[in-house]
């Protein structure tokens, strides 16, 4: 509460739509720096939110007609950001305790599926609320190329 005065107080533009906050971008590269990870300020690309970063990279990454692969269960945002690529979904289920069915995208990667993207939400997955334990993460798609 107190960051947010401070914060409106010191700049009445601050909630509103504008280029950038520079110095956020300074220390999104200073955490970056401390989880080892080396980037400019130039190299950050800051979005007004998730959904505009759902859409954007979808755009970047999916042709039209392209395939994706989601769960089952899936956040709805997701789905309106893909919708109008008209992609062919590839689904895998959803375990409501431990989350996407890794073993099954292995299982179509194996098969030669070839999806532009996987949509995968790791931690607080929306709708469902799972995380995704840290082993499943790491030792997840190894094999596959």
């Amino acid at each position: 509460m107190r960051a947010t005065a401070h914060v409106i107080s010191n700049d009445p533009r601050a909630l509103q739509y504008s280029p950038p906050f520079q110095p956020l971008k300074s220390q999104i590269v200073e955490l970056m720096a401390q989880r080892g990870v080396e980037c400019t300020e130039r190299e950050i690309f800051l979005t007004a939110g998730a959904q505009q970063g759902l859409s954007l990279l979808t755009r970047l990454l999916l042709n039209q007609g392209g395939t994706i692969l989601t769960e089952e269960l899936t956040y709805t945002g997701f789905q309106q950001a893909v919708q109008p690529l008209q992609p062919k979904i590839l689904t895998v289920p959803t375990d409501i305790e431990t989350g996407m069915d890794v073993n099954a995208v292995e299982d179509l990667l194996a098969a030669g599926e070839r999806p532009a993207l996987i949509y995968a939400v790791t931690n607080g997955h929306n709708p469902v609320g799972v995380s995704m334990s840290a082993n499943t993460r790491t030792s997840s798609f190894r094999s596959t190329s």
